[in-house]
């Protein structure tokens, strides 16, 4: 039941008539003073990009309208009426639409998109600003032109939010993403990906909402984390999205060039037209210092399958050559010679009330004790096994690696050999053969570890996220598997690597494995911009090519 000050606190929120209920809860309960901002996704666009969106918008005699729905202070409008300055451009423009839920924000936007229209002398064009959720907004205007950044939150409570009515805080939440998950289905996370029953992003919906309001034929220009074209559990959104639009352009920015102050993510700009689905489009990436990095024509084969944002055109190719000719590692799983299996041992949560001090606990290892190859296991805390139910995997020597991993790392596939006796928490993978073949566990950690196995991994990812389905996505070389002799040399050179876990000797032979010769190779390793010199020499050293 909720206390009186819960219930005071609801009735009084009800009567504003909010339905973004948790916003207004979190506030209203002292919660930490940037929560509005982290609840909203309220993060303005850098002038240099929604510059270049204006530079990517149609040119013509057909632009009537236009709406930013997520307006914040109206700069990307503004970039577009300061566009015209210079050019014939938005001649026929007569309507400008701005929404935001934040009042100061759509009266700051109003008085500057007014004030760029006097600037060039459009007295002709009327501006209409509302104070207004745009997700719970009706639909029944569409406008020829929307140039938007919705907010980037994934709708759930979160700790470090210090919200004192923890209860009544999680009941808006759930409400809230109910609505818009009602509203915009494809917004939620894809079937059984969900965590802890929170599964909306607003950076889904707020794409969605805006070619909702776009007229068909009309252009949407979108600013969007790039996380959610290239994870696992946006596969339905992307299905929606580009079955609903042309996209003519996706521009990516990574996440060094730290264009958004306080936020490091990557992110992507796109140009679309509405009502025809997409088919080839222009991929430009840039560089840190917003250089263009390289720019390519990007086929799409399956419209919810994720798109390489992380890696150039070359690479790209060699990569499909690599999966078209070997076997995926899923693979491995329904080959009944090996039975691979694949998943996590305990969770984490509250972890700590179920370490012991007695030597009949069970000794557990997070995903920071894991390195390459190696893994720290000074001091590990122990699971007593009345409290926590420890599974039978922990019998078996097993691969883990780590659940969570940046893609600004120099590797991001971080695994090592874990024996029996010790148990894993859900910041770290698992993997292991059912037959308990030694050298068949060691060739698998030489391939997971190598750069031609992680190029793969980072084709398919730009999240934090090591996840399952990922890795059963790449393809590993099927003789590191079935002939003895690669097998044993694989296993041999894992036992004998350094401490450093850098062996140019594995990625040779593992790349070897995989078929590819010393040029093809060099190639691959276009993305990994952190090696060193000395690493990428000692890679090329011809006698290992023999």
């Amino acid at each position: 039941m909720r206390t009186e000050q819960e219930q005071a606190i609801t009735k009084k929120l009800k009567k504003r008539g909010q339905r973004m209920l948790h916003v207004e809860a979190a506030i209203a309960s002292g919660a930490r003073h940037d929560i509005e901002k982290r609840l909203t996704g309220k993060y303005y666009t850098p002038y240099c990009v929604s510059d270049r969106l204006a530079e990517l918008s149609m040119v013509g005699d057909r632009i009537k309208s236009v709406c930013d729905p997520f307006c914040g202070d109206g700069r990307l409008i503004v970039s577009l009426i300061e566009r015209s300055r210079s050019e014939d451009y938005l001649k026929t423009l007569k309507h400008i639409v701005l929404f935001d839920r934040d009042a100061v924000a759509v009266e700051e936007a109003e008085n500057n998109v007014r004030n760029a229209l006097r600037d060039v002398s459009r007295s002709d064009v009327t501006v209409e600003s509302k104070v207004v959720d745009t997700f719970l907004l009706p639909i029944t205007e569409r406008y020829d032109l929307v140039i938007t950044n919705p907010p980037w939150e994934q709708l759930k409570p979160d700790s470090r939010d210090q919200v004192a009515d923890s209860s009544l805080y999680k009941d808006a939440i759930r409400d809230y993403s109910k609505v818009i998950a009602d509203s915009f289905p494809s917004a939620a996370t894809s079937k059984k990906r969900s965590v802890g029953g929170y599964n909306i992003n607003l950076a889904r919906a707020g794409a969605i909402a805006a070619i909702e309001m776009t007229e068909i034929g009309g252009q949407t220009l979108i600013v969007l984390p790039s996380t959610i074209f290239c994870d696992q559990v946006s596969t339905e959104f992307r299905n929606n999205f580009l079955s609903s639009v042309k996209v003519d352009s996706l521009e990516y920015y990574p996440a060094e060039a730290k264009l958004f102050k306080g936020v490091d993510q990557s992110f992507v700009t796109i140009s679309a037209q509405r009502g025809k689905r997409t088919g080839p489009f222009s991929l430009t990436r840039y560089k840190s210092d917003l250089s263009i990095l390289d720019q390519r024509e990007h086929h799409v084969e399956c419209l919810s399958d994720t798109i390489p944002l992380s890696i150039g055109g070359r690479e790209q190719k060699l990569i499909q050559e690599i999966q078209s000719e070997h076997p995926h590692l899923s693979c491995l799983e329904k080959d009944p010679r090996y039975r691979l299996r694949l998943g996590r041992e305990i969770d984490e949560t509250r972890i700590a009330e179920s370490f012991t001090e007695s030597n009949r606990g069970i000794p557990f290892l997070k995903g920071r004790n894991v390195n390459r190859f190696s893994f720290v296991d000074d001091g590990l805390p122990r699971i007593c096994p009345e409290t926590k139910k420890i599974p039978r995997s922990v019998s078996y020597q097993r691969l883990v690696w780590r659940d969570v991993s940046r893609p600004s790392q120099k590797r991001r596939v971080q695994a090592c050999i874990l024996g029996p006796g010790i148990v894993t928490g859900n910041s770290l993978g698992v993997a292991y053969f059912c037959a308990q073949d030694p050298e068949l566990l060691k060739a698998l950690l030489a391939v997971v570890n190598s750069l031609v196995f992680e190029v793969q991994v980072r084709s398919i990812l730009a999240t934090n996220h090591i996840s399952q389905g990922a890795l059963r996505k790449c393809s590993v070389p099927h003789i590191a598997f079935e002939d003895v002799s690669v097998r044993s040399k694989l296993a041999y050179l894992v036992d004998t690597i350094s401490s450093s876990g850098f062996s140019p000797e594995i990625e040779v032979e593992v790349a070897k494995s995989y078929g590819l010769n010393r040029d093809q190779f060099f190639e691959l390793l276009a993305p990994f911009s952190k090696l060193e010199e000395r690493e990428v020499n000692a890679l090329m050293e011809r006698t290992l090519w023999v």
